[in-house]
């Protein structure tokens, strides 16, 4: 006390510190505190949305009622849309057809397309059979008959389009397999590839172990239905612009095409890589000047060679002695050379045939496509 009394100033400042130390470490600890307990709920409620997350729907009849309230509103909304679609492609839809009337109406299409293509001016492949060349050779399956039938009418409907759009030249023609035809292949192939058949082996079941559980069945899975089937037609061709422009054209209306189609890719470059020609002449040329064709190439066209010495003075007198004659026009060299449009485009398409389903059948069966 006497201390105090006697340093009253250095006794005010420690008393200040120590009650300063004391109310920090009294923050700490209520911060600390305050902290655990906000990280304690945060981790609680992470954990309650990731079992929310994982949680099945909760089967009481309120939210089952519901449920079917919006599937069966779902169904009523795509049963419409359906509707209209297929009423949209009625003129385009599948009719029963035989095995051979099929291999008859497509050697028929091809000899027709062939004649057509001769007055179009347009060049087919050597083996032209709209991607159907198996079944010049073999009948198809009945089961998948009416299928390609529906397929090769939507074919026929896009080499129709390059022939009517004045293409010079169909490179390649290509198609997508159905499903119908690789089932019907595999099943060709499991049948060639099938070794005989083995006496079966007498199998001897082991004791299971009493109150062990038997395994549980695996769930099929849930077959959904199928709406829409596509089918990539791929085509490449050879044309000038404006029969291109004319056949994308084509491939995109909704008028002109009955069929549904979506061009999916489309490359187009020009057929010769290189620019054309802009100097030099071809060899043993007559004298003349270089003059460039539509096709790039380079041809010399004949001027008259200037006269030999002397012969000019000789012709000065004779033109003297004789009436004054009209001089003849002789022609120019060029001043410009076409460099752009005198060629062709060479193009790659890829176009998807679409086929809406009936409701009923598309489960069942593969549908079919244009």
């Amino acid at each position: 006390m006497d201390w105090i009394r006697a340093n009253k100033s250095l006794a005010a400042i420690l008393g200040v510190a120590i009650a300063g130390a004391v109310g920090l470490g009294i923050c700490l600890v209520l911060t600390y505190n305050g902290y655990s307990d906000s990280l304690d709920s945060l981790e609680s409620l992470s954990k309650k949305i990731v079992n929310m997350e994982k949680a099945k729907l909760y089967p009481n009849e309120e939210n089952l009622q519901a449920k079917e309230d919006k599937v069966s509103a779902y169904e009523d909304e795509v049963g419409k849309l359906g509707a209209v679609l297929l009423n949209l492609q009625k003129d385009v839809t599948t009719k029963p057809i035989t095995d051979t009337d099929f291999q008859g109406k497509l050697k028929q299409r091809i000899v027709e397309f062939r004649e057509k293509a001769e007055t179009s001016r347009t060049a087919l492949p050597k083996e032209f059979a709209f991607a159907f060349d198996s079944y010049t050779r073999s009948l198809p399956t009945q089961a998948a008959t009416q299928d390609l039938n529906d397929y090769l009418d939507g074919v026929d409907a896009i080499v129709t389009a390059a022939l009517d759009a004045g293409v010079s030249r169909i490179d390649s023609l290509q198609r997508t397999e159905l499903a119908v035809e690789k089932d019907a292949s595999k099943a060709r192939k499991r049948e060639a590839a099938k070794p005989a058949p083995a006496p079966p082996a007498k199998s001897k079941k082991k004791p299971g172990k009493k109150g062990a559980k038997e395994p549980k069945a695996a769930k099929a899975p849930v077959e959904i239905t199928k709406v829409v089937e596509k089918r990539t037609v791929t085509l490449d061709v050879t044309a000038d612009q404006a029969p291109l422009q004319a056949l994308l054209n084509t491939l995109a209306s909704a008028t002109l095409m009955k069929h549904f189609t979506v061009l999916r890719v489309a490359r187009i470059e020009n057929e010769k890589l290189e620019g054309p020609l802009t100097n030099g002449k071809p060899k043993n040329s007559p004298p003349g000047y270089d003059q460039q064709n539509r096709d790039g190439l380079i041809k010399s066209v004949a001027v008259d060679p200037p006269p030999p010495d002397g012969a000019a003075d000789k012709d000065k007198d004779k033109d003297n002695s004789k009436a004054e004659a009209i001089p003849v026009v002789k022609p120019e060299p060029p001043d410009a050379q076409k460099v752009l449009g005198g060629e062709m485009l060479k193009a790659h398409l890829e176009i998807d045939l679409i086929r809406f389903l009936e409701p009923d059948s598309g489960a069942s069966s593969s549908g079919s496509a244009q």
